[in-house]
């Protein structure tokens, strides 16, 4: 308990992380763990936004279906119009006939 005491500098009763690393003389902050999610989130999007520009041929932040089928075409799947267009219904929130990024 006494060492406890003189450790919790923040007097919670815990030793956090800059607590316990001042004990091997490491200067340390607290970690901002929101701040490490919004960046995991942030990466992930920059990623689906870039897969998305892959099938988006025309640079219109949109992909319809000429777009979608010509990429499944170069992945080796070749799909018919009625495919094309299920597949993007199922996605196409505004009804569009296309898939948006936001």
């Amino acid at each position: 308990d006494a060492l406890l005491l003189e450790i919790d500098d923040d007097g919670s009763g815990e030793i956090g992380f800059v607590e316990f690393a001042s004990l091997f003389g490491v200067q340390a902050s607290e970690i901002d763990y929101s701040a490490v999610e919004k960046a995991e989130t942030l990466q992930k999007l920059r990623e689906a936004y870039s897969a998305f520009k892959a099938f988006d041929a025309d640079n219109s932040n949109s992909v319809d279906a000429t777009e979608l089928g010509s990429v499944m075409k170069t992945m080796g799947h070749h799909l018919t119009k009625k495919e094309l267009d299920a597949m993007l219904s199922s996605v196409d929130e505004d009804g569009s006939g296309e898939i948006d990024f936001k």
